[in-house]
């Protein structure tokens, strides 16, 4: 394996969290790096996501448990899930693939591959944010999945059981119990309270604080399009942009959604595609004190520092179809259900938000090393965990870069896997 030298220049394409974390760690540590995305830094996906660092999350969303719902869920207007008519044929080849990863051994391998990533990424973190003076926008006040219905108590115990193998820390709670720590919550019979849990009362202050602190230590950010990529015989690599070509020695692609367009251009096929998450902002601080997920409907609720955010649902529409809007809106009839005061929302005043996260079948991110050109690198494809896995697979991809040896094996995170 070859190992980079301090000093050595390194070109990181896409400044969303996981490039940041990227070129701000490997900055720290002696390189020359130049940061490059096509918009402004954190502007995409970082800067509209739940905020919820979701380290309990550790089972692939491919799960047999899933399969007996979809009908259900993709005949549900409302429901968690749909697809664009128009992308289904798109998207079948992915869907195949997502039906194959829910058998056991490979839903085992996934879940022990999310694990290690989620009980290392808060440490990750640390040093990230002490560096930055960026501690305060990171609150650990644990986190709700709160259950409705005659059901409730059933369905949380269930989960309870489900999370015991894995040493998460879970607290049952009844009705009562919920509204001493969440007055403004009703009709929540059951919840698990996960004290662990963090969030960010930002995640869009949060990940431009952590890039201001990458230019502050002399690293570089340049706004361009990719127009296309070419890897030289030296290893090398010429990036083509409308205004001129930059040449790097060592490339990372950390472009999230956006990653498998300039795949394309090397000539390297990953199936990846996109999940298009929707918020809707809410006028409204300190309705909760934390993060409240509501399990049956999949979404959650937020806590922020500029009001109440209401996350959640999977869009399959690629990247080229107009938002549907009605996916944010629906989320406010889902919170009217649960938190009394947004009953005097006026709907004109949310404001409403649509991202593309990079999704593979597995659930799985791609942090590896080009197996044709090893001073090409990948680190993309977080589903709806970009946030949580950010550092650590930044720290992960600087330790491969470095030639040295990773905390735990990297095979599962594979580009050769697909």
């Amino acid at each position: 394996m070859v190992k980079l030298m301090r000093k050595k220049a390194i070109t990181v394409i896409g400044s969303g969290i996981i490039g940041i974390c990227c070129a701000l760690k490997l900055q720290s540590e002696g390189y020359k790096v130049l940061l490059i995305d096509k918009n402004e830094p954190a502007s995409g996906c970082t800067s509209g996501n739940a905020g919820h660092f979701a380290t309990e999350q550790i089972f692939p969303l491919a799960n047999k448990e899933i399969l007996k719902q979809l009908p259900k869920i993709l005949l549900n207007p409302k429901g968690p899930l749909t697809i664009k008519s128009n992308y289904i044929y798109k998207i079948a080849p992915w869907m195949i693939r997502f039906l194959l990863a829910t058998r056991d051994q490979t839903f085992q391998k996934g879940t022990q591959a999310l694990r290690n990533l989620n009980e290392a990424a808060m440490a990750a973190y640390e040093p990230l944010l002490k560096m930055a003076k960026l501690e305060n926008l990171v609150k650990n006040k644990g986190y709700l999945l709160a259950f409705e219905g005659a059901n409730a108590n059933r369905l949380a115990q269930k989960e309870t059981k489900t999370l015991e193998p894995y040493d998460i820390k879970t607290q049952l709670l009844n009705g009562h119990e919920i509204n001493e720590m969440e007055p403004l919550l009703k009709n929540c019979e059951a919840a698990l309270y996960f004290p662990e849990i963090s969030h960010t009362t930002d995640p869009y202050k949060l990940a431009l604080g952590l890039f201001n602190h990458f230019i502050s230590i002399g690293g570089i950010f340049e706004k361009h399009e990719i127009i296309d990529l070419h890897s030289n015989s030296d290893k090398s690599i010429d990036l083509l942009t409308q205004s001129k070509t930059i040449k790097t020695e060592y490339l990372l692609i950390a472009a999230g959604a956006f990653s498998q367009k300039l795949l394309d251009k090397l000539s390297i096929k990953t199936p990846l595609d996109t999940e298009r998450g929707y918020h809707l902002m809410v006028n409204q601080s300190n309705l909760l004190n934390r993060p409240v997920a509501f399990a049956q409907r999949k979404f959650i609720i937020t806590p922020m520092s500029e009001g109440t955010r209401l996350a959640g649902t999977v869009e399959f529409a690629g990247l080229e179809n107009q938002p549907n809007w009605r996916r944010a809106e629906m989320l406010l009839d889902h919170a009217l259900h649960f938190l009394k005061p947004l009953k005097n929302v006026d709907r004109q005043d949310c404001q409403k938000w649509m991202g593309f996260r990079p999704s593979f079948p597995d659930s799985l991110p791609v942090i590896d090393r080009c197996q044709n050109n090893e001073n090409l690198f990948f680190c993309f494809g977080h589903q709806h965990m970009g946030l949580t896995q950010a550092a650590i697979s930044a720290e992960l991809m600087v330790d491969l870069i470095n030639g040295r040896e990773t905390q735990f094996e990297l095979s599962p995170y594979s580009i050769q896997r697909f």
